[in-house]
């Protein structure tokens, strides 16, 4: 009840401050999902955008096979008996497809076969333009013959629903805008396959032209595109081999094409410090080639690389004008450029090599953090240590999760208790001292108050929400574990376990909070999204963060976007 109190306090004070400008005041953004053809998020109208890459489904197993291909990966020849295959949708099979019935556009000559859960209808198909539908399951689109002078291209799968909208020039799907318009920002991390990408030229950049955006990630002018027009902030995450001329020519392109008025949230990497991706290994490499002997070199590597990236996007972008008397610079409008350091949250200190940089300022230069950067990027993921052993057996943990798992709504009350004040799990010793997520939140943002401070610095959660699964834990295996977090998940008390972290998080000085991410299938290697699928319209999750979202107005300073 208190909580609900002061939103409602809160909202009105805000609100009646507001001036009459069209003001967006959303306070919250969203990590969008990664782009595949198992996708429930569906994001572009066009499934070509998510489908696979091209495979012979006809060739003996684990052969490889190789394609002639034009530059945009769509195929010129196809050798005796060679077949070309992309999945371009995989449907849960216990659940019906979104959209049935789609229109597959072509251009050139030859012939394109619907395999596996899809099928062609042959009367309402043409040349150039085949009807199909899909079904649960693989869905496999295959060229088995195409013309070497006009072979097949520009292939396009569009739900039946929405074909007047792309051939009006729209490119995202108008099911999932509705889902994610109303945030204040989008983070890319995903769309740009920042984990572990081999991006590192701008000439290799992902170009709108290419068949599919699975492949090496969704081009930036279609992410600058979506930002526009739902007048949400970006947050790009840079990758960790991108060359200068590559940051710089990004750079270009986000000052001259987004909205002035929106602001861009820069990241180097994701993660850099987690074992598990290629960039903190590439980190760890460099970083004691340059520094020998110093095991921080990784971190004093990443806020170099952090602090390079934000110099170059805050360098200010000319704009020249030609008259017959004089040539003139001016700097016109342009977006706000937010720098974030991300760090590990768990491990306090971790971060001051980064922000320090200490080697690199023996060559001669600034330490890291006064290079611009505005934010130190931590996360708010909370899991109330439901989630078992890591590695070694602990059988009086596994035992006791395992119960619970098989006690039905028994054991959801447990979890949720657990959630709330720890107690449940106290009586094991790594638990005596844990009392809740919120208590843990409130340690946290002690910790990453002080040292915002002492940098002069604020804090962003670049990931958020819960992080309730086994997934590279002792269960991950267990089909009743993992039944039993999904259970969690889609239980009705979550929205006021969201709700309350995130008021947490307000309260206790944070600024913006990124949950991570907007649609996702459950899994057993996690209930990542807010959603299960875009066309549902609610879960306990989705409910909490949107209510949130939409009636709780951004809190920190010039935080509101002009639409």
């Amino acid at each position: 009840m208190r909580v609900i109190i002061f939103f409602i306090c809160l909202f009105a004070s805000m609100t009646a401050s507001a001036d009459a400008k069209n003001l967006k005041r959303s306070s919250l953004g969203m990590g969008l999902n990664g782009i595949a053809d198992w996708s429930t998020q569906m994001p572009f109208l066009d499934l070509m955008k998510q489908a696979r890459a091209w495979q012979d489904w006809n060739a003996k197993a684990n052969k490889e096979v190789s394609f002639d291909t034009d530059e945009n990966d769509w195929i010129k020849t196809l050798k005796k008996g060679q077949t070309a295959g992309t999945v371009f949708l995989v449907s849960p099979r216990n659940e019906p497809v979104i959209y049935q019935r789609y229109v597959v556009l072509y251009d050139g000559e030859g012939v394109i076969n619907y395999r596996w859960g899809a099928k062609k209808i042959r009367q309402e198909s043409r040349p150039g333009r085949d009807m199909i539908t899909v079904s649960p399951g693989n869905n496999l689109l295959e060229i088995s013959k195409t013309h070497p002078t006009n072979f097949l291209r520009n292939i396009k799968i569009i739900p039946e629903k929405h074909i007047k909208l792309y051939l009006a020039g729209h490119i995202f799907n108008p099911d999932w805008l509705k889902r994610i318009k109303n945030f204040n920002t989008l983070r890319f991390m995903d769309w740009m396959q920042t984990n572990h990408s081999t991006q590192s030229q701008w000439r290799n950049r992902p170009l709108i032209t290419h068949r599919s955006w699975a492949s090496a990630g969704v081009p930036l002018e279609v992410m600058i595109e979506l930002s526009n027009i739902t007048s949400s902030n970006p947050w790009f995450n840079i990758p960790h081999l991108a060359d200068q001329h590559y940051i710089t020519e990004f750079a270009k392109v986000v000052k001259r094409t987004l909205k002035h008025t929106l602001k861009v949230y820069i990241e180097h990497s994701n993660e850099v410090w987690n074992w598990q991706f290629k960039q903190a290994q590439y980190a760890n490499t460099v970083g004691r080639q340059r520094w020998q002997g110093i095991g921080t070199a990784y971190m004093q590597w990443h806020g170099m690389r952090t602090a390079q990236i934000c110099d170059i996007f805050k360098r200010p972008e000319p704009k020249h004008s030609q008259s017959a008397q004089s040539i003139t610079a001016t700097t016109p409008k342009q977006p706000t450029i937010k720098c974030v350091l991300g760090t590990q949250t768990g491990w306090h200190g971790l971060e001051t090599a980064a922000l320090e940089c200490p080697e690199w300022v023996k060559e001669g230069n600034a330490p890291c953090y006064s290079h611009g950067i505005d934010y130190i990027g931590i996360t708010t993921y909370f899991n109330g240590k439901l989630n078992g052993p890591v590695k070694s057996e602990n059988p009086a943990y596994s035992n006791q999760l395992k119960q619970w798992a098989s006690s039905g709504d028994k054991g959801i009350e447990q979890a949720f208790t657990q959630l709330q004040t720890g107690k449940p799990l106290q009586h094991l010793p790594a638990f005596k001292d844990y009392q809740g997520i919120e208590k843990q939140l409130e340690k946290n943002m002690a910790y990453w108050r002080s040292v915002a401070q002492k940098y002069q610095l604020a804090l962003v959660a670049y990931e958020g929400g819960q992080h309730i699964t086994a997934n590279g834990h002792l269960l991950q295996d267990n089909s009743a574990i993992t039944q039993f977090h999904q259970a969690i998940n889609e239980d009705p008390k979550m929205t006021a376990i969201y709700t309350n972290h995130l008021a947490k998080w307000q309260q206790l000085g944070g600024e913006l909070n990124v949950l991570f991410v907007d649609i996702g299938a459950p899994t057993k290697w996690g209930s990542w999204g807010a959603l299960k699928r875009v066309d549902q319209v609610s879960s306990p999750k989705w409910d909490a963060i949107q209510t949130f979202n939409t009636q709780i107005p951004c809190w920190w300073a010039a935080c509101a976007i002009a639409n």
